[in-house]
């Protein structure tokens, strides 16, 4: 996802002023490199820019993209672009170069009104014939997990559990995607749920080890006051603890998935609230799983 926040306008009239600005993402399925090829983009999977007075995002707004990059620039950058956003109301653009169709020196411009009614614009120009009033920022669109317990000991890595973890969190992460996908009922390709408008890569940071751990530990603190006669209601309560840390890790990412897809951009603290919730919920069920077992060797005796 590539964010993008410009200069306040610095001429304006009608319904803008001077404390306004262009700022908003679009959101493509790779990183952008020099490889990408430069030109008008068709990749563009989603998109959203104010400019204080107006939002323009795909479901109202025609769009184009045009990006550029010098042989030298930075991964992920890029160094010239050209944005243009028009719907029946109003224009949004964003020049740091020469593709320039409102001015011949670039910047920001946006307008307001139809034809028949202008309601005002604003523009700010580059600091230079060739740059750019803001400043771009990108980052990849995926799922962290909340960190609830600290990471497993390393001897799952070395030793006598050599490469454990790695196996563990590879099946825990395409599970999740698998699962979350169904959820979702959106297409996925490995571990990568492609949204209409977005797409979301379950990470090996939220394949749900930490979560597995967490329930695990619960379930085995719940087996560990039955009396040895009820162990097999302690091996079924390992079997749940498995499929709850499954389950909430899916519905998180899936939760997060439909926020990203419906509402934009979500904060760290928004993530680890639905990290939070679905957690909660898993451990909720545990528990009362716990009491119908406890209720169940009540009944035995």
């Amino acid at each position: 996802m590539y964010s993008y926040i410009g200069d306040t306008f610095k001429s304006v009239s009608g319904a803008y002023t001077t404390a306004m600005r262009i700022e908003g993402y679009f959101v493509v399925p790779n990183l952008l490199t020099f490889e990408s090829g430069s030109g008008q983009r068709s990749d563009i999977l989603t998109y959203s820019f104010s400019d204080g007075r107006q939002t323009l995002t795909q479901a109202n707004s025609a769009s184009l993209f045009i990006l550029g990059w010098d042989s030298d620039h930075v991964p992920g950058q890029f160094t010239e672009w050209g944005i243009r956003l028009t719907s029946a109301v109003g224009t949004i653009s964003t020049d740091g170069s020469h593709y320039t169709w409102s001015s011949p020196e670039g910047g920001d411009h946006a307008a307001f009104g139809s034809d028949t009614a202008d309601l005002g614009f604003g523009y700010v120009l580059p600091p230079s014939v060739k740059g750019a009033s803001g400043v771009w920022s990108f980052e990849t669109v995926s799922v962290p997990e909340l960190a609830t317990l600290p990471r497993l000991p390393r001897v799952l890595k070395f030793g006598l559990g050599l490469g454990l973890e790695a196996r563990i969190t590879t099946t825990l992460q395409r599970a999740t995607a698998w699962l979350a996908a169904a959820i979702l009922r959106a297409p996925r390709d490995g571990v990568t749920i492609r949204m209409p408008h977005v797409s979301v890569e379950v990470a090996e940071a939220c394949s749900g080890l930490q979560t597995l751990g967490l329930l695990l530990s619960v379930g085995a603190l719940i087996g560990a006051v039955l009396p040895a006669r009820r162990l097999p209601w302690a091996l079924a309560l390992v079997v749940a603890a498995v499929v709850l840390a499954l389950e909430a890790n899916a519905l998180r990412v899936a939760g997060i998935a439909i926020g990203l897809e419906y509402v934009g951009p979500l904060s760290l603290a928004t993530k680890d609230w639905i990290g939070a919730g679905t957690t909660g919920l898993a451990l909720v069920q545990m528990a009362v799983l716990g009491r119908l077992v406890g209720l169940g060797r009540l009944l035995a005796r």
